[in-house]
């Protein structure tokens, strides 16, 4: 049986094990091997980068070799005293705008006012400076109907509908948040649809909750990392929810 060198496999297996590689590892390791892999490199677009406390230097190399248009995923993070403003840093380092093909963005740590900017997206994860931080996001509301966002995770942010003014109907079909109550799980679930995935760190019960004649069979899994709610509760809002074919 001969042996089959890399060099010999068609451009899309190439990029399909790209696609597994960290970015650093493509642009400084890989990219260097030959002529045929950097020009291959060069025709790449599904790059996602991390810029979590990158590195000036690092920051300065994306930069001179990057095609802002070949990114797909964008994470950042940086010291919040020096870069307070994480899309203000970004757009003036380099221009998001650019940034055509993004289709998910994370930014960790960010401030409830800098939302504005962004591109519009299929995914948007969302970290918060404080869990007691309770402020409307006005711009979050309408970022979801305007970009048709598909998946939203908000971590550090408690009672979900005292910061969204939620949607009708909310095109979110994946939603990941710390905390949910009881009535907010039924007002969510009244208004979103197309919500196939829900996933909650916590799970609480605020008043006595009573049998109502609904259902919401959009609801495929449901995942629940603490459930405070009492038995009868949990039963109750499990039997809204009948197509169910994941618990946790």
């Amino acid at each position: 049986m001969s042996n089959v060198s890399l060099l010999d496999c068609p451009i899309e297996i190439l990029h399909h094990i790209f696609d597994y590689l960290d970015t650093q590892t493509i642009f400084r390791s890989l990219r260097c091997v030959c002529n045929q892999i950097y020009a291959t490199v060069k025709t790449y677009n599904r790059f996602q980068l991390n810029l979590t406390l990158t590195s000036e230097l690092h920051f300065n190399f994306i930069l001179h070799f990057f095609h802002l248009e070949n990114v797909i995923s964008l994470v950042y993070s940086a010291d919040s005293n020096k870069q307070s403003n994480k899309i203000d840093f970004l757009s003036t380092n380099f221009d998001i705008r650019q940034c055509a093909r993004l289709n998910s963005l994370t930014l960790l740590d960010i401030d409830n006012t800098e939302l504005d900017r962004v591109l519009p997206l299929i995914s948007l994860s969302i970290q918060f400076y404080h869990a007691s931080h309770r402020v409307p996001i006005l711009s979050l509301s309408k970022a979801i109907m305007k970009w048709n966002l598909q998946q939203l995770y908000l971590i550090n942010e408690s009672y979900i509908t005292t910061i969204l003014s939620w949607p009708i109907p909310c095109p979110l079909n994946h939603l990941t948040i710390d905390t949910c109550t009881y009535t907010e799980f039924m007002y969510i679930l009244g208004h979103s649809p197309f919500l196939r995935t829900f996933t909650m760190k916590n799970c609480i019960g605020m008043n006595s909750a009573h049998s109502i004649d609904v259902s919401y069979p959009q609801l495929t899994s449901l995942i629940i990392n603490f459930c405070y709610l009492s038995f009868k509760n949990l039963n109750l809002l499990l039997s809204y929810t009948s197509s169910i074919t994941y618990l946790k």
